[in-house]
Parts: structure tokens; C-alpha cells; sequence
């Protein structure tokens, strides 16, 4: 039945036994929200067709501990919080982050491809399948794990020597670093042949202070001696070596070799010539 207020304001439809003023049908009511309400979102999951908006310090929380994870703005930062055990796993084929406008990339990772970090919207590391590709300085030295310079010394002159101990046998080669960070990287090989047949082992040693100490590879507490050992058979022969040294220093620097005889006689860059270099690496 309607109600209906006609003109002359006589209200008809109105049955007697209706509720008391200020009263509700609470069943009636409770059910007709319970439909309404389980229509739209049911307790067992549904579908939000609009937007759903949360204040500041409102909190969305997870999990069945005091929660596991919550995501809320607290008016000054958005927070995603993860409480619980095990891991914040976030997947995806194609990993991106960026600005909110996107306009500048902070990582971008591809699936069984490569991961791509950025500074200021430029790319400055990029993993491949063979290692890491650095784009400018590392840890703030442009010139880390860079040759610097590459400098031939000079193995002239044939030196014989015979039952003698420490003797410049005249090679020698010069640089100068261009920081005082910068290592040396010293190459050497030692020619040789043998004196009537009778030479035997030999000391090879590598000093910058005229035979005062001897240098011979980093880690080695500074200073030692490396051996060559046991008897030379062949008649014409090289012994190679190679010594990393930190000079600390920009000063012109001269490795100068050394060799001390174990018994009989050798000739040193005679028919065997020796070869000698220098590389300063950036570090």
C-alpha cells in the first residue's frame, strides 16, 4: 500500500499497528544490510569495482601474527612493513622501479637477462652472462683496475757471472706513478746460458735501493728472495718472473735485478736475451 499526501495535506496509506516513533524493524533492517552489503563484497572474497581510499596512519595489515605485514602512509612516508618470518618476495618477469611519474628508471631487471642500475636516469651497472659491465668510476677511483702506463726497461749488456752472491747483472727499468695509490707490476725474464757447460741454479732478485733490500711479491712481509732452483741442463734458457709492488709513492722509481750464483759460472742476456717491463695499474 503507498502513502500518499494529497494537496490538501490528508496523508492516506497508513496502516494501524505500525511501529512506535523512533523505532526500527531491526530484523527487517539487519537483513536488508546484510544482503546489500554481501552483494557488493562478500566476507569470502569479492570484487571492488571502485577506488578505496585509506587516511593517513590508517593501516592494511596481514597475516595472523601482530600482523606479519602492514602498508600504511604515515603522513609523511609510505611504509610496507614486513614483521614476519621468511622472505619480502616480490615477482615478476620484468622487475622495474622508477620515479612515479616513470620517467626515470632506478633498476630495471628482465627475465633470464640482465639487471640494469641507474643513477640520475643514466645506466651505470649491467649484469651479463660473463660478469658485470661498470660504466665510470668504482668506489670513487676513475682509474681503478686501469693499465696507467706500460714502460720497456733495458736488459743490455751480456753479465757473466761466477760464484758470486748479489750481483747486478745491468737490468734495470724506470718508472714514475702517476698516484701514490697506483701498484707496479714488474715483468721479467731472465735469459741465461750456461759458462762451459758448468752452471748450475741461481738467486733472481729485484731491489729499488741499489741491492739494500729486495723486493719480490706482494703479501711477502715486505721483503724475499725467489728461488729459480735445481741445475740449469739446458744451454740456452729463461726463468720468468712477475712482482706486484706498492711503491706508495709518485717518485720515479728504478727496479733494478739482482742474482746471487749458487756454484759454477752463467752468462746473463748473452745468447739467451732477457726481457724487462713495468705497468702501473690504477687502484
Amino acid at each position: 500500500m503507498a502513502i500518499v499526501i494529497n494537496g490538501s495535506g490528508t496523508v492516506t496509506g497508513l496502516a494501524v499497528g505500525g511501529l512506535p516513533d523512533d523505532t526500527v524493524d531491526e530484523g527487517s533492517l539487519a537483513n536488508s544490510i546484510n544482503t546489500s552489503i554481501g552483494a557488493k563484497l562478500p566476507l569470502a572474497g569479492g570484487t571492488m569495482s571502485g577506488n578505496v581510499r585509506f587516511p593517513d596512519n590508517a593501516t592494511l595489515q596481514f597475516g595472523a601474527a601482530t600482523p606479519d605485514l602492514t602498508i600504511n602512509h604515515d603522513g609523511a612516508h609510505s611504509n610496507i612493513v614486513d614483521s614476519g618470518t621468511g622472505d619480502l618476495r616480490i615477482r615478476a618477469d620484468n622487475l622495474r622501479l622508477s620515479r612515479s611519474s616513470d620517467a626515470e628508471l632506478y633498476l630495471y631487471a628482465t627475465t633470464d637477462a640482465g639487471v640494469q642500475i641507474y643513477h640520475n636516469g643514466s645506466e651505470k651497472i649491467k649484469t651479463t652472462a660473463t660478469g658485470v659491465t661498470v660504466t665510470g668510476a668504482i668506489g670513487g677511483a676513475s682509474n681503478l683496475g686501469k693499465v696507467l702506463q706500460v714502460v720497456a726497461g733495458s736488459a743490455s749488456g751480456t753479465t757473466t757471472v761466477a760464484n758470486t752472491s748479489d750481483t747486478y747483472i745491468s737490468h734495470i727499468v724506470t718508472i714514475q706513478p702517476s698516484a701514490t695509490s697506483s701498484k707496479v707490476l714488474v715483468f721479467l725474464d731472465i735469459g741465461y746460458d750456461t759458462e762451459n757447460a758448468n752452471g748450475y741454479g741461481f738467486t733472481a732478485k729485484l731491489s729499488i735501493d741499489n741491492g739494500s733490500n729486495y723486493l719480490w711479491e706482494a703479501g711477502s712481509n715486505g721483503y724475499a728472495n725467489n728461488n729459480a732452483g735445481g741445475s740449469m741442463t739446458s744451454h740456452y734458457s729463461t726463468q720468468n718472473y712477475t712482482v706486484l709492488h706498492a711503491p706508495s709513492s709518485t717518485s720515479s722509481l728504478s727496479y733494478k735485478v739482482y742474482v746471487e750464483l749458487r756454484t759454477g759460472t752463467v752468462r746473463f742476456n748473452g745468447h739467451a736475451k732477457s726481457r724487462l717491463f713495468a705497468m702501473e695499474i690504477g687502484a
